[in-house]
């Protein structure tokens, strides 16, 4: 007894049979897709279309990648025993495992090491390149962080900054942790951050002047400092008596106010406190609405205060990771992300790479798109764009969202 076909049968037919036509094919985990792709293979080779050599076959992991180089192979396999097919099908089919180990069924990572491999010196890297494991890399990172950390806190440019920022609440884990994550995405940092200056300080001022007012209107807590309100409310008027001891425009106001947490306060019910006999307002209100206003104040000094602290700090931390990444370049010694970066830049910006690779891979099939992060959908893009789109102007031909894609070659 013969099996139903699936509901969507005729979608799985397409997918093997239309050749010509660029397709998107999304469905639930465990459904087929896999499966779907690698029909479209076997049925590209079948077909006499392509060769197994042209076909780029992209997945993310390297057990994924063997699985789906295993599959190919069983298939092509099948399909060259097949009697019913006429012989010139059986013997691409033959062929096709004959070479399947000189196949770009990969992951995207050795597929852009592949595309470097083949050019390197139109992507400006030495004739032999080595790819540094994760673990190595980590430690690279590691001694050249501490390295620029040494420098800059040395530098009469970055130590100031440094300083600033440490009596703000900075913490040196925090701006390693940032080194890292632009380390981790250096292609993204094409643009030099902007420098801002430091604003005239206004919240310490305004602390201190609301110290008398705050002092007028603790009497009116029923339960005097026993309240949490009135209690939260001297600390803050002694605060403000400090600020005037410091100097309200001196950079120590500042610290003293980043270091001291939130001038608004949520404690207390107005049922607990008298009426201002001055102004006819609750005090637990109008002392509330004061520190309010205070917190609000200090909020936003603060805010501005740190940024134009931080910019310097992350606008060298930019030009150390472009220096170290240019580095590994000139050195050939790839990491992971490397890969990527470098593949996508020989693709985007050297035309005549591209067209050679567009001729060289006469299909781009990717497996688990969902996981595609943007430099890797620009490779993908650039590979299957028509060889027509190097002579568009340059602004478009470098744009992967402007690229036409030629029928039938991206899956």
């Amino acid at each position: 007894m013969s099996l139903p076909s699936p509901v969507d049968q005729a979608v799985r037919d397409r997918i093997a049979r239309a050749l010509d036509e660029t397709l998107f094919v999304e469905a639930g985990a465990g459904t087929g897709k896999t499966t779907a792709l690698v029909s479209r293979i076997v049925a590209l080779v079948r077909s006499g279309v392509t060769t197994i050599d042209r076909i780029a076959a992209i997945t993310f992991t390297e057990a994924a990648a063997a699985e789906l180089r295993e599959k190919v192979r069983l298939d092509l396999e099948k399909e060259a025993k097949c009697p019913s097919l006429e012989q010139g099908a059986r013997e691409r089919c033959s062929r096709a495992v004959g070479n399947l180990e000189s196949s770009f069924i990969q992951t995207l990572h050795s597929f852009a090491g592949a595309l470097l491999r083949e050019r390197p010196l139109d992507a400006g890297l030495p004739p032999t390149f080595d790819i540094v494991e994760e673990i190595e890399a980590d430690i690279s990172f590691e001694d050249r962080w501490r390295l620029w950390l040494d420098e800059a806190l040395d530098s009469p440019d970055l130590a100031p900054h440094f300083l600033r920022c440490l009596s703000l609440g900075l913490r040196l884990e925090d701006l390693r942790k940032t080194a890292k994550a632009f380390h981790d995405n250096h292609d993204l940092l094409y643009e030099p951050f902007p420098l801002e200056r430091e604003p005239e300080s206004g919240a310490a001022e305004a602390v201190a002047g609301a110290a008398p007012e705050l002092r007028r209107l603790l009497p009116l807590a029923r339960n005097g400092v026993e309240d949490p309100l009135a209690s939260h409310a001297a600390r803050v008027a002694a605060l403000g008596d400090r600020l005037a001891t410091l100097g309200l425009g001196a950079g120590a106001a500042v610290a003293t106010l980043a270091r001291w947490g939130k001038l608004s306060s949520t404690s207390s019910k107005q049922a607990a406190w008298d009426t201002d006999p001055d102004t006819g307002a609750n005090g637990c209100k109008a002392i509330k609405d004061r520190l309010k206003e205070l917190e609000e104040l200090r909020s936003l000094e603060l805010q501005a205060v740190r940024r134009a602290a931080i910019l310097p700090l992350l606008e060298g931390l930019r030009r150390f990771t472009l220096g170290y990444a240019a580095e590994r370049k000139d050195l050939g010694r790839a990491e992971f992300h490397d890969l990527l970066v470098w593949a996508r830049d020989l693709v985007r910006d050297n035309l005549e790479a591209r067209a050679y690779f567009q001729q060289r891979f006469s299909h781009i099939l990717i497996d688990e798109f969902q996981d595609t992060d943007p430099i890797q959908a620009e490779i993908a893009f650039f590979l299957s764009g028509s060889p027509d789109d190097a002579g568009a102007p340059d602004g478009a031909a470098k744009d992967w969202t402007k690229i036409k894609v030629a029928p039938g070659k991206l899956f």
